[in-house]
């Protein structure tokens, strides 16, 4: 199959260090800069722009790692001893804890997909 016979062209100022950002993701992707900038202006136009905060990112999982952590070691202690109701106290918290991690996440996509 062959690629359509392509004869327009668009003109779009950039600086070098915008020229060489693109040429870095055109070559990340492993496609020609113009594919590149087809694919960005007309496959992903219709997907939500998301803005996230790397730091905020990284809190989130960590908060989800440390509280999926808790619950492995409780679910570890009740295999070992045969007695939940040793850990139900602790296990509580670490529920607790997980679903705070997961609202966090939660509110932090809502707030993305709304920027």
């Amino acid at each position: 199959m062959s690629s359509p016979q392509r004869s327009g062209r668009i003109y779009v100022r950039v600086t070098s260090q915008e020229r060489a950002a693109i040429a870095r993701r055109a070559n990340a992707a492993g496609l020609s800069m113009s594919e590149y900038l087809r694919r960005r202006s007309l496959v992903d136009g219709d997907r939500p722009i998301i803005a996230t905060d790397p730091e905020t990112l990284k809190l989130l999982y960590r908060d989800i790692r440390l509280a999926g952590s808790n619950l492995n070691q409780l679910t570890r202690e009740v295999h070992i001893t045969h007695d939940p109701g040793r850990i139900a106290p602790f296990l509580d918290a670490a529920l607790i804890k997980v679903g705070d991690a997961a609202d966090a996440v939660s509110d932090f996509l809502t707030d993305a997909r709304n920027v």
